[in-house]
């Protein structure tokens, strides 16, 4: 099977949300699953975040801020797949602006991408608190994908009542993803 690596967002962790529901399913079906404890404080620089990833994964499934690093890494290794999960995108405005702003802020290399990974597929709450949909279209555009759009969804996460994330794993089990 694949091994999965999973990304979580910012003042979050492996334990929170879906991931450990997430990370059981995944187990379950005979995937290995990485789901590194990446850290938040208010110095928060990309790179910290990126380094936390050793051994590149055949998978990658990430939320909110762990998208822009997901990214980052689709830079660097080719992977089977890639679902991005209410990512952070463009221009913020709210407590973590000041974390997310250097994230996003980053050069990206999209042709790269795209190339190193021709499955990417988003998800995202048409009423996400965090990133507009309108901007998240612009990464979709530019990562030549589509979003499936999740009507009253929020962030995607657990105050959204997304403890099990069934849609993630039918993702994964789609052969046109």
């Amino acid at each position: 099977m694949s091994h999965v690596l999973l990304l979580h967002g910012i003042d979050s962790t492996p334990q929170d949300n879906w991931f450990p529901w997430l990370r059981t399913e995944l187990e379950n079906q005979g995937h290995t699953v990485t789901a590194p404890h990446l850290p938040t404080h208010n110095d928060l620089q990309p790179e910290e975040w990126i380094s936390q990833v050793a051994k590149k994964p055949d998978i990658i499934i990430a939320h909110s801020l762990g998208c822009v690093v997901a990214l980052k890494l689709l830079e660097k290794w080719s992977m089977d797949k890639a679902i991005l999960v209410a990512p952070v995108w463009g221009p913020s405005d709210h407590q973590y602006t000041h974390i997310v702003d250097r994230f996003v802020s980053q050069d990206f290399d999209f042709d790269l991408i795209r190339e190193n990974c021709s499955k990417i597929h988003i998800l995202h709450g048409n009423d996400d608190p965090y990133t507009p949909l309108e901007q998240v279209e612009r990464l979709a555009k530019e990562l030549g994908t589509d979003i499936e759009i999740v009507e009253r969804g929020r962030h995607l996460n657990a105050d959204a009542g997304y403890e099990a994330f069934p849609r993630i794993v039918e993702f994964l089990d789609s052969k046109s993803l």
